[in-house]
């Protein structure tokens, strides 16, 4: 699952119209717009941060193994972060 946060007002579905009218056509192109949500927030604010954190979770439970032994290290996500933000604002955001 792919999950943007940003500043910008805009709703998963607006993502996904954007997405695709963007990319190109491909066999693929459904399946990981499906894949695609968009939370609107603000990095500076914990409350948004929090709900941030909440969805994120939410996504991990729904992609879990039935039993934390059918991983390696048990019940882990993989998790990548982009910060397009200011190079002040990146500790207020990762924490």
């Amino acid at each position: 699952r792919i999950v943007g946060y940003a500043r910008s007002q805009l709703t998963t579905e607006e993502l996904r119209e954007m997405l695709n009218t963007s990319l190109k056509a491909c066999d693929e192109k459904a399946d990981f717009i499906s894949k695609c949500t968009y939370q609107p927030g603000k990095y500076d604010q914990p409350g948004d941060m929090a709900i941030l954190h909440a969805i994120l979770k939410q996504v991990e439970a729904e992609h879990a193994p039935e039993t934390p032994e059918k991983t390696l290290w048990g019940n882990c996500a993989n998790r990548l972060f982009y910060f397009a933000i200011p190079p002040f604002a990146y500790t207020g955001a990762a924490k």
